[in-house]
Order: C-alpha cells, then structure tokens, then sequence
C-alpha cells in the first residue's frame, strides 16, 4: 500500500468538521470556567462564615 502525499489523497479533511470540533473545545472551555466562578461565589460566603467561627 502507498502513501499519498495529502493533496494527493482520495479523501481530503474535512475543514467544517475541524472548525466544529475547534468551537466545541471552546464553548466547553468556556463553560467550565463559568462554573468555576459560579462555585466561587457560592463558597465565599461559606468561607467567611468559617472564619467568623473559628475566631469567636
């Protein structure tokens, strides 16, 4: 079996395909950090709660 050259191939990549997987990874990306923030807010008040505790 030969190897083609890229230009060469019978079946070329898919340039929507990668552009969709590239956005995915984005929009996945930027979702994580949004509920990262979102569980940080959520503990901060926590956190002050547990300091106020232990110093009183």
């Amino acid at each position: 079996m030969a190897i083609l050259p890229q230009y060469l191939s019978i079946f070329p990549k898919d340039n929507a395909n990668r552009g969709q997987n590239k956005m995915n990874e984005f929009i996945f990306y930027a979702g994580v950090q949004l509920i990262f923030a979102f569980l940080a807010k959520l503990s901060q008040p926590f956190q002050i709660l547990v300091v106020l505790c232990t110093f009183t």
